[in-house]
This record gives C-alpha cells, sequence and structure tokens, in this order.
C-alpha cells in the first residue's frame, strides 16, 4: 500500500511541474489588448481628420 502511495505521489508531483499555469486574467487581459491594437488606429484617424476639417473650418471662417 505505501508503495502504491509514494508512485501516486511521484506522478501527481511530475503533473503538478509539468503544468502550465494559464489564468482566466490572461484570456482577459489578451483580449483587452486586441480590442486596444484593432480600435486606437481608428481613433488616431478619427481625431487626425476632425482636427483637418476644424482647422479648414477655421480657415474659412476667417474669410
Amino acid at each position: 500500500m505505501m508503495e502504491w502511495w509514494k508512485r501516486k505521489k511521484e506522478v501527481s508531483i511530475k503533473r503538478k511541474k509539468n503544468k502550465v499555469q494559464v489564468s482566466k486574467w490572461s484570456y482577459f487581459d489578451f483580449f483587452f489588448t486586441l480590442a486596444d491594437i484593432i480600435i486606437l488606429p481608428i481613433r488616431f484617424v478619427f481625431w487626425i481628420l476632425r482636427g483637418i476639417g476644424r482647422a479648414i473650418g477655421n480657415l474659412f471662417d476667417g474669410i
């Protein structure tokens, strides 16, 4: 019985050493970063076009 317990414990220890820890927070962080990578360039283009539009509008208001 004791030998069986020792073998089982060794297998359990090996399994714990080889196990890769992936938590739900790593998935959350991945999707949050992915959303930022997709949305950030769109926001930059929007703000640049908005700034150019305001500059052109101010140019015509001064005339």
